[in-house]
């Protein structure tokens, strides 16, 4: 009996402590934003915070960058994350394993290393400048969207291949035995199954880009972008009504596109096979898909490639591009070594309370029978929705 209650009883006490975790660390931070960006100097609410952001041509020139930086990145990462999921799960067993090593390779390096490395590459006293004479326009739009997709990659990647690979093969081979092509299976039977993952790779990438704050720093030419100007907001003025106003108006595309993508799979269901997948023949691709597929990944995996090389290069150069003599100093220096540590005990703890909790989040809501496992499962996801910035404003106010 005492065992019966106790199973009855820990579902809604562990329930009730995620909720406290997630009002606290989530929740309390967005509302603190929210109630700092109509907040008056002398109390009670006020929208002229608002009025100021939306009446500068600066600020709305910034809004406008960041969307079309969002919406570019995520589609450019989506479909590249696509054909490299699909090389991997479906593609000849030599290309695979190289495959999934590259698309992953990013996933090591914070995302401003590949805007340092296009910049000694292609920047105006870069190796191509001085090998061959050759101005590219890095700083700029093709800077900062080459920077975001080479660091965003491997999140959606990641994603759509375990999507792929969940897929129950048994429907693939019937749709071929009734005659569909490859081009069909795609539009048909792959691409419609593999909706969830699409849908929340480009939630996920769309948000992760419009939060960045280094690569369009690095490389935006004097472009404005609104996680920028929300951080010099913060260090330089100390102006938290307008870092909160910015950080509200990333908020809103954010969770715009989270609830659309929401309400598409409402009410829907994807679920393809009740256990593991049943074997099945590698049919492989055509040599037309596979040519297809392989060309944007070639020049993503070039482009990985250099970077780290120009990587590996300046860790053991005087100055890479300017003055390549061999020293080891560089890796002599006691604060990089405290970094790494401190690095890695950071993203240590991090991801051991990120999973633990992930973990019990999802029992909750997929196998519990609670009242709470909506508003749990909503918080969650909006936490996952929203940019880093708002967050981190959140956590200073």
């Amino acid at each position: 009996l005492e065992a019966e209650v106790a199973g009855r009883h820990l579902p809604v006490a562990l329930a009730l402590l995620l909720a406290a975790c997630l009002l606290i660390f989530i929740a309390y931070p967005v509302a603190a934003v929210l109630a700092r960006s109509v907040a008056a100097k002398g109390g009670g609410l006020t929208l002229d915070h608002f009025r100021t952001f939306f009446g500068k041509p600066y600020f709305l020139r910034s809004l406008n960058n960041t969307l079309i930086l969002g919406a570019t990145v995520t589609l450019v990462v989506t479909t590249l994350g696509f054909a490299l999921a699909y090389l991997v799960t479906r593609g000849p067993q030599a290309l695979r394993l190289p495959a999934r090593a590259v698309s992953l390779a990013p996933l090591i390096a914070p995302p401003y290393v590949f805007g340092l490395a296009l910049i000694i590459v292609a920047g105006r006293r870069g190796f191509i400048a001085q090998l061959l004479d050759v101005r590219l326009p890095i700083y700029g739009w093709l800077g900062v969207i080459v920077a975001q997709v080479l660091s965003l990659l491997p999140v959606a990647f990641l994603m759509i291949e375990n999507v792929l690979q969940s897929l129950d093969p048994n429907l693939e081979d019937s749709a071929c035995d009734l005659g569909a092509g490859e081009l069909t299976l795609l539009q048909t039977v792959i691409i419609p199954l593999a909706t969830p993952g699409l849908l929340k790779a480009a939630l996920l990438t769309f948000g992760l880009s419009i939060a960045d704050f280094s690569n369009p720093v690095l490389l935006g030419g004097g472009l404005s972008f609104l996680a920028p100007d929300a951080f010099l907001m913060i260090t330089g003025e100390w102006n938290t009504e307008m870092a909160s106003v910015i950080s509200v108006v990333l908020l809103f595309p954010s969770v715009a596109i989270f609830l659309a993508q929401h309400y598409w799979l409402k009410g829907k269901t994807y679920t393809t096979v009740g256990g593991a997948p049943a074997a099945a023949e590698d049919r492989g691709i055509s040599p037309w898909l596979l040519g297809a597929l392989s060309i944007p990944c070639l020049a993503y995996v070039v482009v990985v490639t250099v970077c780290y090389l120009v990587i590996t290069l300046g860790a053991f150069t005087k100055l890479v591009g300017i003055d390549n003599t061999f020293t080891l100093e560089h890796l002599a220096k006691d604060i990089g070594l405290d970094a790494i540590w401190t690095s890695v005990k950071v993203s240590l703890a991090a991801g051991a309370a990120a999973a633990f909790l992930g973990v019990a989040l999802a029992y909750l809501c997929m196998r519990a029978q609670i009242r709470l496992h909506g508003a749990l499962e909503f918080v969650t996801l909006i936490g996952f929705a929203l940019p880093g910035t708002i967050m981190g404003i959140g956590y200073i106010l």
